[in-house]
């Protein structure tokens, strides 16, 4: 107190001076009035709402602006909240506020603050930011500024209400820049007006000299800063000033809030709990708008909190409170029902029941007052215009509700009540029909009649005209219905049975009369005696019947049979809320099975209920009613697998206030169902609902409301379009509703049919809601409860108190977990939970303080790389916000739990990046988002103590890597790497001198000034070796001799290339191969003999030279034969070589002549006249050959198949009859014709291609089937068609079927003008007789009611083409019933034909035998019988007559006294109960007759009343608590049990510990006698273990959560503690080296707790040893490859519960690691020079490649075969190993490619002589080829080869062939068998001359057909699919193998033939290889494994076409045949 009186002073003091100051600059102040007002002018009518979604509230904005104003010119607006959007409670606060603080403008800008919305008390802002808890429109102001940003400030939801405030402010530029705007990081700080500070973080621009800030201070003297804005609120009218309970107050940025004040869930924004800081007193008031601002203490509390500001009201910003109209419960104020009869003048007034603190109009009159005052009943005059009054006049019940200006005058009368139409229950008129007589609705078909109408007679006293029958007695309304004469009507003089129209009828005067004059005492008029309807509807060819079409109900679910009878025999009583089922039979029809088109039914819901939803058993009225009952109709349709199409259900306007329905189908099959088991319906629920107003109804057609019944069918022709019309029987139509619905008639159940009509009451249930008023820490704070009626709202907040202080704590009502209304569930009692928040500060409770733990981070100069995220202790009481992660590494302080923090939500604004240590706390947004996730919460903000983070010195290293570099004439030096020195800095340092020449030194660095570099620590001394090298090139020229000597002819000199960047990767890569082109000479290779330094590869030393060898070159040239038909495909290869510059005499014209011969053609020609070897590289050139061509056709085929030129397609008609058997019709056959030629080739014989099919005719023609007598053709005409396809053989059947005959055998009905029943269509086939009875028929119509009359049938029906009708005619049976043979209404008569006629209704017994009962019960007030009931009855018996076809025409005779009995009841004496007391002692004798009703007498029995106690005791504390009195009537027993009360207080805390209560309950069997009882109740207590602890607010039992909660103190967090020491391992820059160890000690206790008062008591801390101290292991220091740690282990320490965290940190040095490269020639297996040694430190990477070794071993002749040496380097990762890596080099192997080494060709030549040696004809030449492949070492030069394939070849036997005038001598050659080493073979044939001898001429035969031709076996199979290609332009080369080239056996067919005939120096090639195919325009490289052809080989000149001029020879033709097949065979036999 003594300091505050000292700050109240100084605050005195201060300002009295600043009044003395300002006073001095009153001119500046006027000024600036002045220009405020100039730009105030054109912000008038500027205020603009915005709405902003929910989707923007995660936009946050950092931007902030000054706020500087004039005290004097404060403008503020306030904002209504929208009605429509109210969604608190009556206490609940919704702040609105737009406070607008502008100063003097020089130049106007215009800016938008906009506004957000809040969702669940999350708040985020864009701009200026409002919220509205129930998302209400928010507001946007525009306002003039000054070149500034609008102040973001984030409001906060109001306790008791939400926040919802605008803020704008604006400034003077010179103004802002003098009042501490600091523009370093863009934002713009709050101009807060400071006297004492000129140094804070707001002046953070250095620049700014005193005299600056002096003028400053001065110029803002000059106004006043805006500090703080009192946000606007919004509470529901409650006469009360201490609601809200709380406000909230936006504070600028800066600006500290008192110490009491909590923050919310938006920065800047706090809660004032202390009202007295808010100047209330007009929060009592009416609904209106009023200032809200801080009063005198709330000032002063403010500026107490901000010392260092002068601050007064014009600091503060006022909003606004509006309070808004107050909500009204549902259904409290309850409109009177009046009734009236049908005739009468409706009510002049009219009664409305309102609560009595509500006031009504002036207009409307008091009647009267409850005696308990709570309501006032008022007359409203129907004259008055305030009550809707129905206009209907006929008879019926109408709603009566408030008319639009009578709830307006009530609203008007209210403005403080929100009274709303649902607040008031509708009430009724009753229109009662008073008819003696109701005349019923009958419908007739057209042009037909009816001979009588329904009657009701609504009094059985009323003696009725002797031609009236009865038609049945309705007993449930006393009434009777007869059959009434039409004479006895207006029938005939008011209905046109020839129009089909809708008629009123009434009876005749004549009629009336007559009733007059029978009843003398009643008067019979138009008033007494209603009007009729008779409905003349057109008839339909389908008629149906409803069947058991009447709805019904059941209460109970499952819908059973029996639940039905109890809703019907009991009666339904239901509350509202509650569901009713309807079973609604709308395919109920006769006959069943039928289908029908168009049916059309209406369901009309029963007055007070709606269609509902069940869901899950909830019931609710359904949204969507229509789809409600489509799904129930879908349901039974699927259920009972219903035939339907076409359903439509349309909700029409409805009846009567009744929600009336269409069901339409499109067409759908009906049923005839009776019994419940068997029905098809429709099973749908609704529910009762009690704003109707209706309290009773009636279900089903009754004869005094016929339009209760529910479902309805129509045959109105609109809407079925004539698709069916109604047997109406016993169904009736109700013209009311036909009326309303706007059809004809609306079908439903006779009223007789008292099955279908149910009762039913509805009542409102009493339910009371309990609300618990609980802590948010658990602490109970009370109940409320509330008791009404179910389905109507109360207000929870007229009971709930704003405020509890309870043990010294204030709680605070949470007002959004409390609906602004609740309704009473409609069917048990609720109970709620309102939690309250518990307000936190550190004066009570030091353990709710918030640290931060202690951070460190080296020196970077970087604000980026401070820590993003602070460990902060967060007490356990509270709940994190979700964007904090909890951190499981830290070790919490004792009751927090640690959370990573982003730096989003904390204040580091004090951190310099210099070395040192800095305080953090959570800033402005951290306690927002603390309070935001701590709802139940007020947090003061002195909890936020905060922690501090340390930043280290930065260590830094200089390494000189070893270095090598290219000499360029100057002088070079090594360039340091410099790690650890922040971007942007720099170290002071010097090199030892570099080198200029080639040479090798040592260089160090050394620092000139450490001392400036004070942020950082060097850690180590650099050195480093420095390399200068050069490379020099030589070229040399010449040849080698025949010795392998080196000649060089001449020299020249070149360069190496390599990298001039230093920093480039492949900077020391160097080549010399690359400049070898530019010395290059035509003719001369370079070859691999280079020597001296690595011709390409990386300087590794000083250098050295290069020398490179070129020799001359042999060239070739290849000729190449291609067949370009197949494929390109290489026929034959002349290779051909020289010396470069000479050239060859080879020319194609022989090879090319050979080809032609064999069927070939030119195709080109590329070979020079000249070749010349004048190029460096194998010259190709190319002859091109293509086959010829052949034309076949049908007449010369050649070796064509003529099937394959010639097809036919053919159609065959066939005539049959049905059967498929013939007729005598000849089938008729069609056919087509086609033909196509082909072109062949000329060389392989084979089909190249076929001509287009073509024919002469395309179709088959059209054909007209032949007629047969008596029968019809399926097909008139066959159609002309083209064939599918050719060769298609088609089959086409016409049919021929005999015609079809009907004839027709009706049924009429002679009763009724021979109208139609029914007929019968017999069909068959013309001239058949029909096999037909009708006897059958008959009997069907006999069961039906009818019997023969007469009938036309002939005795043998015969079909033939004339329309043939037989008639039979039927007449109605009649049927007489009694008592001793009744009928069974509903039952067939024939009981052997249960779809026949039933009986009607009144042939039962119950109609024939009626019983007159006295029945005489005795009971007790419990309605338990007390003796045994008598029942005295006396019967009459009546017989009754009618019509079996029809069911009508019902007659009954009189009643008499059944046989044996007396119409006398005797007298009957009460009998004698001890103890009880009759209420009648005798009951008296009398007469009965059949007109009596029976009588029920009730004979009550009264016992005394008897009482008791039980009395529950609290043995823990010797209380007792409240006792219970339990009363009953003697004699009985009160099922009373505590056993829900021991719950109720087991739910408390408390156990049981005894209870004398019997389990049976409390029996009064003693007169006069209290008995007493007593149950005693001791308090659980409940142990908690860390292994099961509490979990505080939640249930101890979980199976019962409204039982006792474990209390704070109880969790996990309360019985368990930890110790923890942290080891780091890092590297030496500081990195980590491996995981933390974070060891922890951990220690627990256990607590007990008493669960009724919540007190808990604790054991010692222990560990899970029960010891009370524990020591941390001995860690060793992890081993890390490549790195040795500083220290090995870390010791053992003993630490207790009350030790705090420790921390060690372990450092890593690495270490210097080898690795080595050899190069080893894996053909040998030997290493290749000396392997390359590497060295670095552990982790880093060499900069050292292979690539330039490899390519100097490629030149030498190797090539790479592997490597395991890393692509992108080694790395030095394999601690103490030497990492060894191995790049193998093989020898290259190069393919010999030249012929005369790897081909060797072996001739037979066969010579043809005479005897004397004279050649007789051409040699037989033939040749066998044989091959091998070879490779030479490209590094040795040896040459090796694989053996000659084939290993063995022959010559096959060459047969004679026959010459001239010559024989041979010897009949075949010698066969021999050759190898690669074998001679050329010579062989002879010898031919001797013949001597002739004369013969006798013979007939030549005809030569035999010649076989299909073949082609010869030297044609070359290709190995793949030949490809159609364009002129090669370039070759591969291919491999050939050579084949010997006998001949085919004529067996081969062309299409297989590969080979080319040639002569016998043509060598046949195989085809390439896929690879090897030839591609257009490429040229040959000879591959290493082609067989070279020898270069001397040539085509013959002659002889090459001997086996051709052979073939043309016919008498060697068959010889030539089988030479060519024995050597075809041979060959196959070989090649195998």
């Amino acid at each position: 107190m003594q300091r505050r009186r000292l700050q109240r002073a100084q605050l005195t003091e201060k300002r009295t001076y600043k009044m003395y100051k300002k006073g001095r600059l009153w001119l500046i102040a006027g000024l600036s009035t002045f220009t405020l007002g100039a730009s105030l002018l054109p912000m008038t009518g500027r205020a603009d709402t915005t709405s902003t979604t929910a989707e923007q509230q995660g936009t946050r904005t950092e931007t902030t602006g000054n706020q500087v104003t004039l005290a004097s010119k404060s403008v503020g607006s306030s904002s209504m909240a929208n009605d429509g959007e109210e969604k608190t409670n009556n206490s609940q606060v919704e702040t609105s506020s737009e406070a607008s603080n502008v100063t003097a403008s020089t130049e106007a800008k215009s800016t938008e603050s906009t506004t957000q919305t809040v969702v669940d008390s999350t708040v985020t802002s864009t701009a200026t930011e409002t919220t509205r808890a129930n998302g209400a429109t928010n507001q946007t102001s525009k306002m003039s500024i000054v070149d500034t940003t609008s102040n973001n400030t984030e409001q906060n939801q109001a306790v008791g209400g939400t926040t919802d405030s605008t803020a704008s402010t604006a400034t003077i530029e010179d103004q802002a820049k003098a009042a501490n705007r600091a523009t370093t990081d863009g934002k713009i700080n709050t101009a807060t007006v400071a006297t004492k500070t000129t140094t804070t973080a707001s002046y953070a621009t250095a620049d700014i000299s005193t005299n600056t800030i002096r003028g400053a201070q001065k110029l803002a003297r000059a106004t006043v800063a805006i500090v703080a804005t009192v946000n606007s609120a919004t509470k529901t009218y409650d006469g009360k000033i201490d609601t809200p309970n709380r406000y909230t107050i936006t504070l600028t940025d800066g600006t500290k809030a008192p110490s009491d004040w909590a923050v919310t869930s938006t920065a800047n924004v706090y809660t004032v709990t202390d009202l007295t800081d808010v100047d209330a007193s007009k929060f009592g008031s009416s609904v209106g708008t009023y200032t809200l601002a801080l009063s005198t203490a709330g000032i002063t509390k403010l500026a107490e909190a901000n010392s260092s500001a002068d601050i007064t009201a014009a600091n503060v910003v006022t909003g606004t409170l509006t309070i808004k109209q107050a909500p009204v419960p549902t259904a409290i104020i309850t409109i009177g029902s009046a009734s009236i009869d049908y005739g009468d003048a409706k009510p002049s007034t009219y009664t409305i029941t309102v609560p009595s603190q509500y006031a009504v109009p002036s207009t409307w009159t008091l009647a009267s007052s409850a005696t308990d005052g709570t309501t006032n009943t008022y007359t409203i005059a129907s004259s008055s215009g305030d009550v809707m009054v129905p206009t209907a006049t006929q008879s019926g019940t109408y709603q009566l509700v408030l008319s639009d200006q009578g709830l307006t005058a009530l609203q008007q009368a209210n403005p403080n009540a929100a009274i709303t139409a649902d607040t008031i229950i509708a009430g009724s008129l009753v229109i009662a029909a008073h008819d003696i007589i109701t005349m019923g609705a009958t419908t007739i078909v057209v042009n037909k009649t009816t001979s009588t109408v329904p009657v009701t007679v609504n009094s059985r006293t009323i003696v009725v005209p002797t031609g009236w029958t009865i038609r049945y007695d309705d007993i449930q309304t006393d009434a009777i219905v007869y059959d009434v004469p039409v004479s006895d009507t207006t029938y005939s003089e008011a209905v046109n049975t020839a129009v089909v129209d809708k008629y009123t009828i009434t009876l005749t005067d004549d009629t009336m009369k007559t009733l007059a004059n029978l009843n003398s005492s009643t008067t019979f008029n138009s008033t007494t005696v209603g009007e009729g309807v008779v409905l003349v509807k057109a008839s339909a060819a389908v008629a149906i019947s409803p069947a058991n079409y009447g709805a019904q109900a059941s209460a109970e679910t499952p819908v059973t049979g029996l639940t039905i009878s109890h809703a019907r025999t009991k009666g339904i009583d239901l509350a509202y809320g509650q569901a009713l089922y309807l079973i609604l039979p709308l395919i109920n029809m006769s006959p069943s099975g039928m289908t029908v088109a168009n049916l059309t039914d209406y369901v009309i819901i029963p007055s007070g209920f709606k269609v509902a939803t069940n869901s899950e058993g909830a019931i609710n009225i359904a949204t969507d009613p229509s789809s409600v009952l489509t799904s129930a109709i879908e349901a039974m349709m699927t259920k009972n697998d219903v035939t339907y199409q076409g359903l439509k259900v349309t909700q029409l306007t409805d009846y009567r206030g009744r929600q009336t329905f269409k069901i339409h189908f499109d067409k759908t099959t009906v049923y005839d169902g009776g019994a419940f088991a068997t029905l098809k319906y429709a099973l749908l629920p609704v529910i009762a609902v009690q704003n109707t107003g209706v309290t009773s109804g009636l279900i089903g057609n009754q004869v005094s409301s016929p339009d209760s019944a529910v479902v309805y069918v129509t045959d109105d022709s609109n809407e079925n379009n004539g698709s069916y019309s109604l047997n109406l029987q016993n169904y009736t139509n109700i013209d009311s509703v036909a009326d309303a619905l706007g059809i004809a008639d609306a079908v439903t159940i006779g009223s007789g049919f008292t099955s279908y009509l149910y009762h039913y009451t509805l009542s409102a249930k009493t339910i009371t809601d309990t609300y618990s008023l609980v802590g948010n820490d658990g602490t109970s704070l009370g109940e409320a409860t509330f008791t009404g009626d179910s389905g109507k709202t109360y207000v929870p907040m007229t009971k709930l108190p704003m405020t509890i202080t309870q043990n010294g704590v204030t709680y605070y009502l949470n007002t959004s977990a409390v609906s602004l209304t609740q309704t009473y569930s409609g069917d048990s009692n609720s109970n709620y939970t309102v939690t309250y928040q518990r307000y936190v500060t550190t004066t009570t409770d030091t353990a709710a303080k918030i640290t931060i733990a202690p951070a460190s981070k080296v020196y970077d100069n970087n604000v980026t790389t401070d820590p993003s995220r602070y460990t902060v202790y967060l007490p356990t009481e509270y709940t994190v916000p979700s964007d904090w992660t909890a951190d499981s590494a830290a070790t919490a302080v004792d009751g927090t739990t640690a959370y990573q923090v982003s730096t989003d939500y904390l204040n580091t604004t004090a951190i310099d990046q210099n070395v040192g240590t800095y305080a953090v706390t959570l800033n402005s947004a951290g306690m927002a988002a603390l309070a935001a996730a701590n709802p139940d919460f007020l947090i003061a903000g002195d909890v936020n103590v905060g922690g501090t983070l340390t930043i280290t010195q930065r260590p830094v290293t200089i390494t000189l890597p070893d270095t090598i570099l290219w000499a360029n004439g100057q002088e070079q030096n090594i360039t340091p790497v410099i790690t650890g020195v922040v971007a942007g800095q720099s170290l002071d340092y010097t090199l030892t001198s570099g080198l200029t020449d080639p040479d090798t030194t040592t260089i160090t660095a050394t620092l000139t000034n450490a001392a400036a570099n004070s942020n950082y620590k060097l850690t180590n001394s650099p050195s480093g070796q420095l390399t200068v090298g050069a490379v020099a090139v030589v070229y040399q020229y010449g040849y080698r001799d025949k010795a392998g000597t080196l000649h060089v002819v001449t020299t020249a000199n070149g360069t190496a290339t390599h990298g001039t960047d230093v920093t480039a990767k492949g900077y020391l890569s160097y080549t010399t191969s690359d400049t070898t082109a530019a010395h290059a000479k035509t003719g001369y290779t370079l070859q691999p003999e280079s020597t001296g330094y690595q011709a390409d590869g990386t300087l590794a030393d000083i250098g050295g030279q290069v020398v490179y060898t070129y020799l001359a070159n042999t060239e070739k040239i290849a000729v190449v034969y291609v067949d370009q038909d197949k494929n390109n495909v290489i026929l034959y290869q002349v290779p051909l070589s020289g010396s470069f510059g000479t050239h060859t005499n080879y020319t194609t014209a022989q090879d090319i002549a050979a080809y032609e011969k064999l069927g070939y053609v030119l195709a080109s020609d590329e070979v020079p006249a000249q070749l010349e070897f004048d190029q460096d590289t194998e010259q190709t050139y190319y002859v091109y050959l293509k086959h010829g061509t052949i034309t076949a056709t049908v007449d010369q085929p050649g070796n064509v198949a003529v099937s394959d030129l010639m097809k036919t397609s053919q159609r065959t008609i066939h005539y049959v009859y049905a059967d498929n058997t013939p007729t005598d019709l000849a089938d008729v056959l069609q056919t087509v014709t086609y033909t196509r030629t082909a072109t062949v080739d000329a060389v392989d014989r084979t089909v190249l291609s076929y001509g287009n099919w073509t024919t002469t005719v395309n179709s088959y023609p059209a054909i007209e089937s032949p007629n047969i007598t008596g029968y019809t053709a399926d097909q008139t005409t066959i159609a002309a068609a083209v064939p599918a396809s050719m060769g298609e053989a088609t089959e086409t059947m016409v049919r021929y079927t005999a015609n079809p005959e009907t004839i027709r055998v009706q049924f009429v009905d002679g009763t009724t003008d021979n109208q139609v029943l029914g007929y019968i269509d017999l069909n068959g086939k013309y001239g058949d007789a029909a096999d037909y009875m009708v006897t059958a028929d008959i009997a069907k119509y006999a069961k039906l009611g009818y019997e023969p009359v007469s009938s036309d049938l002939p005795d043998q029906l015969i079909y033939n083409q004339n329309a043939q009708v037989y008639t039979v005619t039927l007449a109605h049976r009649h049927v007489t019933v009694s008592v001793d043979h009744p009928g069974q209404p509903g039952q067939a008569i024939d009981a052997d034909y249960p779809a026949g006629p039933k009986y009607p209704a009144g042939t039962g017994r119950d109609s024939l035998e009626q019983t007159v009962t006295r029945t005489i019960t005795y009971q007790y007030a419990s309605g338990e019988s007390a003796a045994e009931t008598v029942n005295q009855s006396v019967t009459f018996n009546r017989t009754a007559t009618f019509d079996m076809a029809t069911g009508k025409q019902l007659t009954y005779g009189d009643w008499t006294v059944a046989p044996g009995q007396s119409a006398l009841l005797a007298v009957v004496t009460s009998p004698t109960i001890t103890g009880y007391q009759a209420s009648v002692a005798e009951v008296e004798a009398t007469s009965v007759t059949s007109h009596d009703k029976s009588c029920s007498i009730a004979i009550t029995y009264t016992a005394k009343s008897q009482t008791a106690t039980v009395a529950f005791v609290d043995v823990t504390s010797g209380k007792t608590l409240p006792t219970t009195v339990v009363t009953g009537a003697y004699g009985t027993t009160n099922d009373y049990s505590p056993v829900s009360q021991i719950t109720a207080y087991e739910k408390l805390g408390y156990r049981l510990v005894s209870n004398n209560v019997l389990t049976t309950g409390i029996i009064f069997d003693q007169d006069d006698v209290i008995k007493s009882y007593t149950v005693k109740l001791a308090h659980q207590m409940t142990t908690v273990t860390p292994t099961k602890p509490g979990q505080p607010g939640q249930p101890v039992d979980s199976a019962h959560p409204e039982g006792p909660k474990y209390p704070a103190g109880t969790g996990l967090k309360d019985l368990t503690t930890s110790v923890q020491r942290v080891i780091t391992y890092v590297y030496n820059d500081g990195q980590t080296a491996a995981p933390t160890v974070t060891q922890t000690v951990s220690f627990e206790r256990k607590a007990t707790f008493d669960q009724v008062t919540k007190v808990v008591t604790y054991m010692d801390w222990r560990t899970p040893e029960s010891a009370l101290t524990e020591a941390y292991a001995v860690v060793e220091s992890p081993i890390i490859a490549g790195y040795t740690p500083n220290a090995t282990r870390v010791a053992s320490v003993t630490v207790s519960a009350k030790d705090t965290e420790s921390r060690q940190t372990v450092t890593y040095q690495a270490n210097l690691e080898t690795a080595t490269v050899t190069y080893v020639d894996a053909t040998t297996g030997h290493r290749l020079g000396t392997s390359v040694t590497l060295t670095g430190r552990f982790g880093t990477q060499a900069d050292y490649q292979p690539t330039t070794m490899i390519a100097q071993y490629t030149q030498a002749g190797y090539v790479l075969m592997g490597s395991d040496y890393p692509a992108t380097g080694v790395t030095f990762n394999q601690a103490g190993v030497v990492q060894k890596y191995t790049v193998y080099l093989a020898h290259n192997k190069i393919v010999i490619t030249a012929p005369d080494q790897l081909t060797k060709t072996i001739t037979q030549t066969v010579h043809y002589q005479d005897q004397a040696g004279h050649t007789l004809q051409a040699d037989t030449i033939r040749a066998l080829t044989f091959t091998r492949s070879g490779m030479k070492d490209a590094v040795t030069g040896v040459a090796t080869y694989r053996d000659w394939a084939p290993t063995g070849l022959n010559f096959t036997a060459v047969s004679a062939p026959t010459i001239a005038k010559y024989h041979a001598l010897t009949a075949t050659t010698q066969a021999v068998a050759i190898t690669a080493a074998s001679a050329d073979d010579v062989q002879t044939l010898t031919y001797a001359l013949d001597v002739p001898t004369p013969t006798k001429p013979v007939k030549p035969t005809k030569p035999a057909k010649p076989t299909k031709p073949t082609t010869s076996d030297d044609l070359i199979k290709p190995t793949t699919k030949p490809i159609t290609a364009a002129k090669p332009t370039q070759l591969t080369k291919p491999a050939t193998v050579v084949k010997d080239f006998q001949a085919t056996t004529g067996n081969q067919t062309p299409a297989k033939s590969t080979r080319t005939l040639v002569s016998s120096r043509i060598k046949a090639v195989k085809t390439a290889p896929a690879s090897a195919i030839i591609k257009p325009g490429s040229k040959v490289t000879e591959p290493a494994h082609k067989a070279q052809a020898d270069t001397t080989s040539r085509l013959p000149q002659t002889g090459e076409t001997r086996w051709s001029e052979m073939a043309a020879e016919t008498l060697g033709l068959t010889l030539a045949t089988l030479l060519l097949g024995f050597g075809g065979l041979k060959r196959k036999r070989h090649e195998k």
